[in-house]
């Protein structure tokens, strides 16, 4: 039944509320389920027709023309034009983060209504938390609801992501039964506390999930969905990751589960980079090059595991990719509170002092960014035009099978061919300003 939700508007004198994060731009996907990589498949085919540009360019996306100023349709709408409703059901739902103790808007939270005034609970409608903090349920008049009892719980676990404890238990709010529920019903404002407790942090992870969640369906034009949610254990207490130290950490199989420790859960990088694996698993079809896996640095030159830089570079270029949608951010940027990174990943001086970049996975992380940001620095003048290129060309060009020996050498041709003609060097620049 999940943990009960607290009314805002009793601590309102009290409890701060992050203002900037009501009131960003973000978007909830238009489709909530695995697509067989349809989608994939002709967002790559625009990305190879669609080419490259070099510093000079003037362009626009066609992702943005495509996708700007209308109403988005999203699945299960459809039937809203011939369906009648008997109530409509509306609140919103925020969660307090461990980070900062204020409120943030619960966006990836799904919503459902449900109801027991026959003597058996049953769902009467479902929905999602948008950006804003808000949600809009509609009850079908088909199911005879009666208005006589309600109850409303908040999910923090759907068709791509699932965060849950150690048993397998997911977490779950609810707010208080109602009875006498009008044809038009508000809720008002609940939000979930989850500043300290056994919830703790559960606000950062889902806020983190569905931020790359939305940004991969809308800017990238990838729907991540794979054909069974993703198990998030959070807070990770008990798995090691296999390295036979007994001490837990954050990592990911190949069996669509990921373990986040406490400090990690709520860090949006570490969040979306062990995703990125999830991602690469997904497009790859569970395949991983010879060397991945195991322990591994930022500063770590690996020569023997070369398929573990390669993999590591791009789950370290996927929150950038994620955090930073202006692709044009200046050596030093990349610290910003929420998507504060830990690394810079558009220098092309500091370490890790790797003759081969190759051989690592920041060196690696940086020819993908140096590829994808529109920002001129030394031999790097040159990105492709659409946003989710570099992420959709690497996926697409995967090992055949598992085991196989691949490093990011092998990517310089494969980009080379998706560039426009006459920029094939300024690629091979790229890949040499990395040490590739």
């Amino acid at each position: 039944q999940g943990k009960s939700t607290a009314d805002y508007q009793e601590m309102a004198a009290v409890l701060p509320v992050n203002l900037i994060q009501y009131r960003r731009n973000l978007r909830l996907p238009a489709k909530f389920k695995d697509d067989g990589g349809a989608m994939f498949n002709k967002t790559l085919s625009k990305v190879l027709g669609g080419g490259s540009a070099t510093a000079g360019d003037e362009f626009c996306f066609s992702e943005d023309i495509e996708t700007s100023g209308r109403q988005v349709a999203r699945e299960g709408v459809g039937e809203a034009l011939t369906a009648s409703y008997s109530h409509t059901l509306r609140g919103r739902f925020s969660t307090k983060w461990s980070s900062d103790h204020s409120l943030h808007p619960g966006f990836g939270f799904k919503v459902e209504a449900w109801t027991n005034e026959t003597g058996s609970w049953k769902k009467l409608a479902s929905g999602w938390v948008e950006v804003d903090g808000y949600w809009q349920l509609q009850v079908p008049s088909s199911l005879g609801y009666q208005g006589k009892q309600l109850r409303v719980v908040y999910l923090s676990y759907n068709s791509y992501y699932a965060p849950q404890d150690q048993s397998g238990s997911k977490y779950a709010w609810k707010d208080p039964d109602r009875e006498n529920i009008p044809t038009n019903y508000d809720a008002g404002h609940r939000y979930a506390d989850t500043d300290g407790g056994a919830y703790n942090g559960v606000g950062e992870l889902v806020e983190a999930a569905m931020f790359m969640w939305s940004r991969l369906y809308w800017d990238a034009g990838i729907n991540p969905v794979p054909s069974s949610p993703i198990k998030l254990y959070f807070p990770n207490t008990w798995y090691d990751c296999g390295d036979g130290t007994g001490s837990p950490w954050s990592c990911a199989n190949a069996s669509g589960e990921i373990w986040l420790i406490a400090a990690h859960g709520i860090q949006a990088e570490v969040v979306t980079h062990e995703l990125s694996h999830q991602l690469n698993n997904k497009f790859w079809g569970n395949k991983k090059p010879a060397g991945s896996g195991g322990s591994h640095s930022l500063t770590g030159c690996y020569p023997t595991r070369l398929g573990m830089a390669l993999r590591e570079g791009f789950a370290e270029f996927i929150p950038a990719w994620v955090g930073y949608p202006s692709r044009n951010v200046a050596e030093g940027g990349f610290s910003s509170g929420r998507w504060n990174l830990g690394y810079d990943i558009e220098t092309r001086f500091s370490p890790p002092a790797c003759s081969n970049g190759w051989e690592n996975e920041l060196w690696v992380a940086r020819t993908f960014w140096d590829l994808h940001d529109t920002r001129s620095d030394g031999d790097d003048i040159l990105w492709f035009t659409h946003k989710g290129a570099v992420i959709a060309i690497y996926l697409g060009n995967g090992i055949a099978s598992d085991g196989d020996a691949r490093d990011m050498r092998y990517y310089e041709n494969i980009y080379r061919d998706a560039a426009s003609a006459g920029h094939e060097s300024f690629i091979t620049d790229i890949f040499e300003q990395n040490r590739m």
